[in-house]
């Protein structure tokens, strides 16, 4: 058996530059957006984007916030391709007024 791989989806609006910081203990693909086609549908979309990478049953599919929901989406179609991560998150905004 190969070693497991993590495949890490980005949030909406970003891309793997969000995920610099982090090191994990296997080797990391870090995934980029393509454009949805017209009235595509998640799972669609989901299917299309994952479809290139040989994700296998032991890798881990971690995705940040919209990458977590498309992760989430395609792990519960192909139940033994991959454990699923996801991280949402949100973000508290400070100003002069709050302090």
């Amino acid at each position: 058996m190969r070693e497991a791989r993590v495949w890490v989806l980005p949030g909406l609006g970003a891309d793997s530059r969000i995920f610099r910081n982090l090191e994990f203990p296997w080797s990391a693909t870090f995934l980029e957006w393509t454009l949805p086609e017209v009235g595509e549908s998640l799972s669609s979309y989901a299917d299309r984007l994952l479809a290139p990478h040989d994700i296998q049953e032991h890798d881990l599919l971690f995705g940040y916030s919209f990458g977590g929901i498309v992760a989430q989406d395609w792990a519960s179609r192909h139940r033994c391709a991959a454990r699923c991560f996801t991280q949402f998150a949100s973000v508290q905004y400070a100003t002069a007024s709050s302090f």
